[in-house]
Order: C-alpha cells, then sequence, then structure tokens
C-alpha cells in the first residue's frame, strides 16, 4: 500500500482523536467565543478554502458573524482590515503553522487589534502558538506524503466541532463523535467503486458543493 493510501485509509481514526481533542477543550472554546461577535477565520492556500467553508457554517448555524480572510491579504492591507479585526475571534487554520504570510498576519492582528485567536494547527511548538489563546494541536493529521488528504479532513472537522460548541448543537457533536463507527463499512461500500474511478480514461473533473462544502469541495 502506498503512504498516501495510508493516509486516505486512516482518515477515521485521526479524525476520532481530533473530534475528542476539540471537546476536550470545549469550556476554553465557550469562553472566548461568548463575548464575540464577529468570527474571522485565516488561513492560507487549501488552509484558506476550508477558512471559507468554516466561515459559511458559522454564519448558518450561529447568531455570529463570520468571514474568511486570506492571511496575505490581512498582511498586505491590514489597514483595511484592522477595524474589522476589533474585538474578534480570529480562528487560525494552518497545516504547517510556519507560513510567512500566516505568522505576519496574525503577529499584525494581536500587536494592532484587541483580538483573541484560537490556532488550530497539525504541527507542534509552530510559530503561531506565541500569538494565539488557545492552541489545539492535532499532529496525527499532518500528512507526510499530499497535504490535501487528511491533513484537510481534520482541519475541516475541528471548525465543525468549533461551530457546534460555539452554537451549543449537541446533535452536531455527537454526529461529529460518530464518524469513525461507520468507517469500516463506508469504505468497504465505495473503495472498489472509487479506485474504478480513478482507473478510467479522464483528463480533468468538476467537484460541484454548495453551503459549507463550497471551500472545501
Amino acid at each position: 500500500m502506498y503512504h498516501i493510501e495510508k493516509e486516505i485509509y486512516n482518515q477515521f481514526v485521526s479524525l476520532r482523536k481530533t473530534t475528542e481533542l476539540i471537546a476536550q477543550n470545549q469550556h476554553k472554546i465557550t469562553l472566548l467565543t461568548a463575548n464575540k461577535s464577529t468570527i474571522i477565520f485565516v488561513g492560507s492556500g487549501s488552509s484558506y478554502s476550508i477558512a471559507k467553508s468554516a466561515s459559511v457554517m458559522m454564519n448558518l448555524r450561529t447568531s455570529k458573524k463570520s468571514s474568511a480572510i486570506a492571511a496575505g491579504d490581512i498582511l498586505l492591507n491590514f489597514s483595511s482590515y484592522k477595524d474589522l479585526l476589533q474585538e474578534s475571534l480570529i480562528v487560525s487554520i494552518s497545516r504547517s503553522g510556519s507560513t510567512s504570510e500566516l505568522v505576519f498576519a496574525l503577529e499584525l492582528a494581536s500587536q494592532n487589534s484587541d483580538c483573541e485567536i484560537i490556532s488550530i494547527c497539525t504541527r507542534e511548538n509552530s510559530r503561531i502558538e506565541a500569538f494565539a489563546a488557545l492552541n489545539m494541536v492535532i499532529p496525527w493529521a499532518f500528512d507526510q506524503s499530499v497535504c490535501q488528504t487528511q491533513t484537510v479532513s481534520n482541519l475541516f472537522a475541528s471548525t465543525i466541532m468549533l461551530t457546534a460548541i460555539t452554537a451549543h448543537d449537541t446533535d452536531l457533536e455527537e454526529e461529529m463523535d460518530s464518524i469513525s463507527h461507520f468507517a469500516d463499512n463506508f469504505m468497504e461500500k465505495y473503495v472498489d467503486i472509487l479506485k474504478s474511478i480513478g482507473q478510467s480514461d479522464f483528463s480533468h473533473g468538476i467537484v460541484l458543493a454548495d453551503c459549507e462544502l463550497a471551500g472545501i469541495a
């Protein structure tokens, strides 16, 4: 089995660990979100795609105002975003925690506004930890092969749990907790079909999605 294949199949195991970690931080998350009317998701590259989905989800399921901003945009246009960042909660989404535009954007925000920051990252002891009031590290989700596999699914799962806690949505929390129970049947049902599709002759693909999944797609 290829390394990337192992990481794809391992997603249900890593997702279980991730949802448990976020649940363990429920009290801290509640304290940080309780008095914030604005929640801003920040990321770069694929993490920004996750941020877009997370922002839509937060707007749909809570009374908070939420938006997604690319870290590089904050870095280049901080003066334009400064008022928006005031008294906001920034949720930083990152695989490495060392992307320069994200590090500098969070540094600017923390030094020039009264925002608070939650960091969700797959690397321990990353540079962005210094700016966060709450660091949630999920090293088991760090991909050694292609970062758009369990890294993305686990970072997105983290934002789902964050939204569920903010919305006091216990049904959504329970749904996330139950994902791993469906793993074996899910993979057994679809793996051969997906292998057949992957081995077929095509030159490009189109992915369709709406609402929360639009950014992820």
